[in-house]
């Protein structure tokens, strides 16, 4: 299926005179195509909360029809007019979209009103901010929608200083699904903490490009910024892409005095990188997943004592099928070196990555397929008991009455012993079934054909049974 590329389907949802010709083609496109009719309806979504916000900055009026005033006259690309194949497309997140609307539209978004914000909140950092550091502990943060900062606190909740910043009061449960954006640790062992943040902030100039990550000193002084180069590899050549930091992560075990950095970098499509970086700066590897990575988790999986990186989110490797599927990938830190590719995927002409040590899809659920929706593995816990809790959705940020959730329960070994379903779900699926949309019931059956539906990636296919992946190397040896 050859797809509509995201900046038509942007001016689409728009309804941009650019598109005016073309309005018949795309729609007959999104009528088999539920990937990109989502995307277009979180466009719409996406852009009128964008305009709220910025009324609420800057109380200029509106353009006829209540959308953004955006520039028409950029030549129109098509996805069947681009030289090369592209990376399959997925839907982005809210976050995503609203760093993809600030890149592409610095203009719509109201810059002026933002800068303005901005350089204030710069300028009241520089002359409200103590004389003497010498007693500044970071330890947590605080986003301050209306100042648009996040604020550093010390162990009693005092603002220490702030980071100017943009994001929109929609993306603050965002924090609590593992798509965490700015952490406070020690990072070099030396007792007081570091600030890693993969928000926006003036400093990321230009406007219009991607955020970059930075790191700052106990006492508020920036230590660096850094943005992403890297190009994706396809059979024609090289894509270039505008990369921004959309998470970021770092281990919270006491026993490492040295703590690695690791940044999800996205450019509002496939594929996504997860980059490792020396505590100094320097970059130590890069891990490329095909699809969108929404939540990084440090978790000892295994209960022998040491963290893993457990990635969640969506693998859309094969959505040029027409297929996407929640996925978690359990990694070895340590391991992300050089660049590397998810062994799940023979997408791209790249080597793959020896740090993945469970890569696990899971079913999309019958209700979710039914309205042609997306489903995601958002949020990861390790429970009290040793277990992993993992939870499919039709959406990380869809409203309750709205959203289809299971718990998929793993012991150490990662082989799952038991799925539940929710009530809200279960009254959703209730609902759906008077409107005819789905039939039976959920019952033991029906969470036995969703646990029956997971597979693990053995190094070659997918399986069934619980297996770790067998990397080339190992794979080698075992056929001599």
């Amino acid at each position: 299926m050859q797809h509509f590329d995201q900046h038509t389907l942007e001016l689409y949802a728009l309804k941009a005179q650019a598109v005016a010709e073309s309005r018949a083609e795309i729609e007959a496109h999104l009528a088999v195509c539920a990937g990109c009719r989502d995307l277009v309806a979180r466009m719409g979504v996406a852009y009128d909360r964008t305009a709220e916000l910025m009324r609420e900055l800057d109380p200029a009026p509106a353009a006829p029809g209540g959308h953004l005033p955006v520039a028409t006259s950029r030549t129109l690309v098509t996805g069947a007019s681009r030289r090369g194949v592209g990376a399959p497309l997925r839907p982005p997140g809210r976050m995503e979209r609203a760093q993809y609307f600030m890149r592409r539209h610095p203009v719509a978004t109201g810059a002026g009103s933002f800068m303005l914000l901005g350089a204030l909140a710069l300028l009241a950092f520089a002359v409200l901010r103590p004389s003497s550091f010498r007693e500044m502990r970071p330890a947590s943060v605080r986003y301050n929608v209306q100042g648009q900062t996040v604020e550093i606190l010390d162990r009693d909740d005092k603002v220490l200083w702030p980071i100017p910043t943009f994001f929109s009061p929609a993306d603050l449960p965002l924090e609590g699904l593992g798509i965490t954006r700015t952490v406070v640790r020690d990072l070099n062992g030396d007792g007081r903490s570091e600030v890693v943040t993969a928000l926006w902030s003036p400093g990321d100039t230009p406007m219009g490009s991607g955020a970059y990550f930075k790191v700052y000193e106990h006492d508020g002084t920036l230590r660096f910024r850094k943005n992403c180069d890297a190009t994706m590899p396809i059979v024609s050549g090289n894509y270039g892409e505008d990369w921004g930091a959309a998470s970021c992560a770092v281990s919270s075990d006491p026993s490492l005095k040295e703590k690695d950095i690791f940044i999800a970098w996205n450019a509002g499509r496939s594929p996504e990188i997860v980059a490792r970086y020396h505590y100094n700066g320097d970059e130590l590897g890069r891990y490329w997943h095909f699809g969108v990575v929404y939540g990084m988790y440090f978790l000892d999986v295994d209960g022998n004592g040491g963290e893993e990186l457990v990635l969640s989110g969506i693998d859309d490797a094969e959505d040029s099928l027409g297929f996407s599927y929640p996925f978690i990938a359990v990694l070895d830190p340590g391991k992300i070196t050089g660049s590397g590719r998810s062994c799940a995927s023979g997408v791209f002409p790249m080597a793959t990555s020896d740090a993945e040590i469970y890569y696990i899809r899971f079913p999309v659920p019958p209700l979710t397929k039914a309205m042609s929706q997306n489903a995601e593995a958002g949020g990861v816990r390790k429970n009290r008991n040793g277990t992993l809790a993992v939870w499919v959705q039709n959406g990380i940020l869809r409203p309750a009455d709205e959203l289809e959730s299971y718990e998929f329960i793993f012991g150490p070994d990662m082989a799952l012993r038991e799925v539940k379903s929710t009530t809200g779900t279960e009254l959703l699926y209730q609902q759906k079934l008077r409107d005819g949309l789905v039939s039976g019931r959920i019952d033991h059956d029906y969470l036995a054909a969703l646990k029956d539906g997971l597979r693990y990636w053995n190094g070659e296919r997918w399986v069934k049974e619980a297996v770790r992946i067998r990397h080339p190397v190992h794979l080698a040896h075992r056929r001599r």
